[in-house]
């Protein structure tokens, strides 16, 4: 874990966990790497009582509540289930339980890891290429379900660009870094107007931002860290 993560009492965690029926939490991501900054967000997995009626919450609900228990930070949910393959296994091997408390083994932060921000950054851009398949920029202005999703998917390619060492975006020159993550940001604080022409030409650039990565990035099964085994329980 890196010591600038803010980190919560146990009292505090508890107490929302058990109000959002969670009976198992960790951290993972940046907040375990050495690369954790003053910008960078808490990354949460989640795992929900099997017996009870809940879901993932709504993150507009619950962003204040858990984004104030680490320190004001942007805090993302994810459960186990909706992670995907390869990248599961990994995040889970590397997740550091928080509630209920576990003394973690002490080791130094993890080294930067690009590759698990970038897959998922492919993901979210096949995402934004399939919601805007056959539309065009002036779709946006009158269908408000269109503009939701790509929105949705813009901003956590812009998000998860964010946090890419220096060393990998200069192998990855085609793709600006920096724009992504400034649209990321100005779609989560201007939500009331945003700029539908700067949206629309990140949407466009998507193709382009997948082909790359696929040729940048090593087979799921080769890349460093891979699981190879059976899929990690949690």
């Amino acid at each position: 874990m890196n010591p600038d993560v803010p980190l919560p009492c146990a009292a505090q965690l508890k107490r929302f966990c058990q109000a959002h029926g969670i009976v198992k939490l960790a951290v993972y991501g940046s907040a375990l790497r050495e690369d954790f900054g003053p910008d960078s967000d808490v990354d949460l997995l989640v795992k929900f009582d099997p017996e009870a009626d809940v879901s993932l919450p709504d993150p507009i609900e619950v962003q204040e509540d858990i984004s104030a228990l680490f320190g004001g930070r942007r805090v993302d949910l994810f459960t186990v289930e909706s992670l995907i393959g390869l990248i599961r296994d990994r995040i889970v091997a590397e997740a550091e339980q928080l509630y209920p408390h576990r003394k973690p083994a002490h080791q130094p932060p993890l080294a930067v890891d690009d590759d698990t921000p970038l897959r998922l950054m492919r993901g979210h851009a096949g995402r934004a290429i399939q919601v805007s398949a056959g539309r065009t920029r002036k779709d946006l202005d009158g269908d408000r379900m269109l503009c939701d999703l790509v929105c949705f998917a813009i901003q956590r390619v812009g998000l998860r660009a964010k946090g890419i060492s220096h060393a990998a975006r200069k192998e990855l020159p085609g793709i600006d870094f920096d724009e992504l993550a400034d649209l990321s940001r100005h779609l989560i604080q201007e939500h009331a107007a945003i700029d539908y022409d700067r949206l629309w030409a990140a949407t466009q650039a998507c193709p382009g931002i997948v082909r790359q990565l696929d040729a940048y990035l090593p087979p799921e099964d080769e890349r460093p860290g891979a699981n190879r085994g059976e899929p990690v329980g949690w």
